[in-house]
Formats: structure tokens, C-alpha cells, sequence
């Protein structure tokens, strides 16, 4: 699966989309998503390939992040005070500024050479991709105000060491009239995601909702709610079931839930 980002003339935007590219002066698709390594063979090498899709060429600067996941599951840099290990400092990306004219790929490989073995356990870094932005001369000129915003896309990188254990409980379960949100508490030693299918029915009716489950990724230690949108509802009594994974377990979760007018 690609991530592609799209990127506009002034503004600068890089977001994520799903599908195609949007019709914009650049259009990048990389891949994967994300990377899950191991650390236990110091110094191999990993790659992300980027693809541009757009019609004017795209330049790029690179760099790396030690993260965490805030109360919003949004991906945020670990604050100084972290006792963390931080592989990033370890890290060693090529190259570090790229330029991709339209209809051509290119890669970006990384390597980590941690000095000495690491306990066994979950480490993060995150390679961080920027539009590099233009210089001024080259904005648009007259009166008015041109905002100039430098945007990003960051892509996790779990990398593990020895065994790791993937261990989520699912908490809670609430369903809105567009929504299905889990709360999910990781009692592991690595990051969890739900995985599987949930389907909505009327009681011993076909289905009327279904998908997958996806989300973010729950932390170990951390506790939080990840959101899936569903489709509308309106007002009654259904029955939710979900099937799947979460972590190295099986997620098997069936209850009733009724929605009410406004």
C-alpha cells in the first residue's frame, strides 16, 4: 500500500490521501507505510521508495524523529526529560535532500548502528518527510499576505530487540450514530493494533454495517481510545460484533447497543 502526499503552490500542504494523487504541482506515493524491523542484526539496510505522480518536480529533506503518541494519537517528538532510548541518534539515513521530477522514483535507505546490544524490547524513530520550501523570490508577488507553511509527513519505524510480547485488552466499547470507538489498554512490551472485521446488525438481521477494524497504534503503557467510522445509523436496536486480532491474541467481542433520536 502507498501513502501518497499532495502538495500545494503556496501553502505548502503534504497530507496524506488514499487512492490516487490529487491533480496539485506535486503528488508523492511512498511505501510502505511504515516499517517494523529488527535491531538484533545491527547496520542492515532499510528502504522507502518515492514515487511522484505530479507534473512539476518535487524536493525533499529528510530526517528522523524519536516519538511517542499523545492523548489525540498524534504522532509527537519524546520530551528531553524521557528515559527512552532514543535509536535515532543511531541512525543513518541517505540521501538526506532529494529532488523527484514527475513520473520518476526514487529511494531513501536507513541503517541503525547501535554502539552496543540494546535490552530486549520495542524502540521507535520515525523518518520525517519536508517539502522544502521556495525560496522567496520565487512566491507570488503584489499586495496581501502569502503564508508560507512548512508541513510533514513522518513514518513510524518499530524496531524490535529479542522477544517482544503484543498484548492489548479491549476495555471498553461505544457506538455513536457514526462512529465505533474501543478503548484499549497495552499490557505488552511493543505497540498493538486492532485487527479484523466488525459487522452491525440488526438483532438476528443480515448486516448492515461492516469493515475492517483499523486504528492507530496503542503504546505499551499506554491506555487510549481509537475511533472507526462506520457508516450512518439511525435510531434503533443492533448488534455489534468484532473479529480479529489485537496483538498476539484473538479479539472476539459480541454485545447489543441501541441508538436514540436526538
Amino acid at each position: 500500500m502507498h501513502r501518497v502526499l499532495t502538495f500545494a503552490a503556496v501553502a505548502l500542504p503534504m497530507l496524506p490521501m488514499p487512492g490516487q494523487a490529487m491533480k496539485s504541482p506535486g503528488s508523492i506515493a511512498i511505501s510502505p507505510q511504515y516499517h517494523r524491523i529488527s535491531l538484533d542484526e545491527s547496520g542492515k539496510a532499510y528502504a522507502y521508495q518515492l514515487v511522484n505522480y505530479g507534473a512539476e518536480k518535487v524536493e525533499l529533506e529528510v530526517s528522523s524523529m524519536h516519538w511517542t503518541m499523545n492523548e489525540n494519537n498524534r504522532m509527537v517528538p519524546v520530551g528531553e526529560d524521557s528515559e527512552e532510548i532514543a535509536i535515532d541518534q543511531w541512525m543513518v539515513v541517505n540521501p538526506v535532500e532529494l529532488e523527484i521530477p514527475p513520473g520518476e522514483t526514487r529511494v531513501v535507505r536507513f541503517s541503525f548502528f547501535p554502539p552496543e546490544p540494546l535490552p530486549p524490547g520495542e524502540y521507535r524513530s520515525a523518518m520525517v518527510f519536508s517539502q522544502k520550501l521556495p525560496a522567496a523570490d520565487a512566491l507570488p508577488s503584489g499586495e496581501g499576505l502569502v503564508l508560507r507553511t512548512r508541513l510533514t509527513l513522518k513514518s513510524a519505524i518499530y524496531a524490535t530487540v529479542g522477544e517482544v510480547i503484543r498484548r492489548g485488552e479491549l476495555k471498553e466499547v461505544v457506538v455513536t450514530t457514526e462512529e465505533l470507538r474501543l478503548r484499549i489498554r497495552n499490557t505488552g512490551t511493543a505497540h498493538v493494533r486492532p485487527r479484523g472485521e466488525f459487522i452491525i446488525r440488526k438483532q438476528r438481521g443480515s448486516p448492515l454495517q461492516q469493515g475492517p477494524l483499523v486504528g492507530k497504534p496503542v503504546l505499551p503503557g499506554q491506555e487510549r481510545w481509537i475511533s472507526i467510522d462506520h457508516g450512518e445509523l439511525s435510531p434503533g436496536t443492533y448488534l455489534l460484533t468484532l473479529a480479529g486480532r489485537l496483538g498476539d491474541r484473538d479479539l472476539e467481542w459480541q454485545s447489543s447497543f441501541e441508538l436514540k433520536a436526538p
